[in-house]
């Protein structure tokens, strides 16, 4: 879709270079084009890269999320084991 739009300025501004220029801010009015142009694919390109960032942001606290959940599974079971083979359990230094 976006590149359907610059293809279409594209050949807007061709067009434009081929009739004759009866204006003096012909010029003007085609630079204008392309740097809005220009504005309107940053815009686009930037937010596709936020969108982008966002799932990654989402995607790294889900996977923190589970490795935590995975390692305190751990340190309970080993806990169990330990007290079952009659070891001193840990002390909580957190309080």
């Amino acid at each position: 879709m976006l590149f359907d739009i610059v293809i279409l300025l594209e050949n807007h501004v061709k067009n434009m270079r081929n009739v004759k220029r009866r204006k003096r801010g012909s010029l003007l009015v085609e630079e204008a084009i392309l740097i809005g142009v220009a504005a309107i694919v940053l815009v686009i390109l930037l937010t596709m890269l936020t969108k982008i960032l966002g799932i990654v942001k989402g995607t790294l606290n889900t996977t923190n999320q589970s490795l935590e959940q995975f390692i305190v599974n751990v340190l309970k079971e080993l806990d169990k084991i330990g007290a079952a083979l009659g070891l001193p359990t840990p002390t909580n230094s957190t309080g």
